[in-house]
Parts: C-alpha cells; sequence; structure tokens
C-alpha cells in the first residue's frame, strides 16, 4: 500500500494529512516521547485522513499509523 504525507501543519496547527493509495481502516495514534499515549483516532475505510492532535507543549512525538496496509512510526516534532 502506497501512502504520502500531504501536509504537515504539526507545530502549528497539531495536524497531519496522510493520503494512502487504497482505502485504508485502522488507527492512529499519538505517544509522547516517554510511550505515554496522547490521542488516537480511528480510520475507517478512507483514503485521505486528516489527524489532529489536542493541544500539546513543545517536544517529540510519535505518531504510529496502524492501518491493513501501513503499520509505521513517524517522529514529529511540535
Amino acid at each position: 500500500i502506497g501512502y504520502k504525507i500531504i501536509t504537515s501543519y504539526f507545530a502549528s496547527q497539531n495536524k497531519v494529512i496522510f493520503s494512502f493509495s487504497e482505502p485504508q481502516s485502522g488507527t492512529m495514534t499519538l505517544y509522547d516521547i516517554t510511550g505515554k499515549t496522547i490521542s488516537s483516532q480511528v480510520v475507517s475505510n478512507s483514503g485521505n485522513v486528516e489527524f489532529i492532535a489536542p493541544p500539546i507543549s513543545q517536544g517529540i512525538y510519535l505518531l504510529n499509523v496502524n492501518t491493513e496496509g501501513v503499520n509505521k512510526s513517524f517522529k514529529l516534532m511540535k
């Protein structure tokens, strides 16, 4: 399954937009650097996904994308 990050406004708006080559279902979970879950979002049969995190402080975060075709973590900086 192909994917790409369309736009990342994480530094200013806590938002990351993904585009998958095929509709996907699964979860996206944001963790802080200690491994604490900050936010989770269910993806349901979607080709374009907008992940929006709650207000968070500056730091390094990991966004885990776990769908039918993609299981990958991305490092994000706020």
